[in-house]
């Protein structure tokens, strides 16, 4: 099975980010980015990253699969915006959702920036994250929600 499988996603990969270039419309590049990050994500979860993206080097796999989920996170946030259109619906919740975007941003520039104090700070910087996704999840839920009220399409 092995290349032949990823074929089918390749292809709609590529499509999404031809549709964001064509279309000019933000929500696409977000998706593709999210859809990317996730399948990293999966490809490194599973193993894989060791193997063929940084070969011996085991201990950089744990720190790059933290890594991945957050970007999931973050790329899930901003398409989620995007399509839900919560800076039109509900601005509070946008508000909040965009502060969680920038925090978990500088959370990560400082991962990559001061391992080492990430490291030590694990048992720390770990549940705040989980804290801070849960709440994200939890905005994106109830934006979800909302949204079957406001634009019944979208929001199915």
């Amino acid at each position: 099975m092995g290349v032949l499988a990823w074929v089918p996603f390749i292809l709609r990969v590529c499509l999404l980010l031809v549709a964001s270039v064509l279309l000019r419309k933000s929500v696409f590049l977000w998706y593709f980015l999210y859809i990317l990050s996730a399948a990293l994500y999966g490809f490194t979860d599973q193993g894989n990253g060791f193997q063929f993206l940084f070969p011996g080097k085991a201990n950089v796999a744990t720190l790059v699969i933290i890594q991945l989920a957050v970007y999931n996170f973050i790329f899930l946030i901003k398409f989620s915006q995007g399509l839900l259109a919560t800076k039109k619906y509900l601005p509070l919740v946008h508000r909040i959702l965009n502060g969680i975007f920038y925090f978990l941003l500088i959370l990560l520039a400082t991962g990559v920036f001061l391992q080492e104090l990430m490291f030590r700070l694990s048992t720390i910087v770990l549940p705040i994250v989980n804290l801070v996704t849960l709440s994200g999840l939890i905005l994106l839920a109830y934006s979800g929600i909302k949204s079957l009220f406001t634009n019944r399409v979208i929001g199915i």
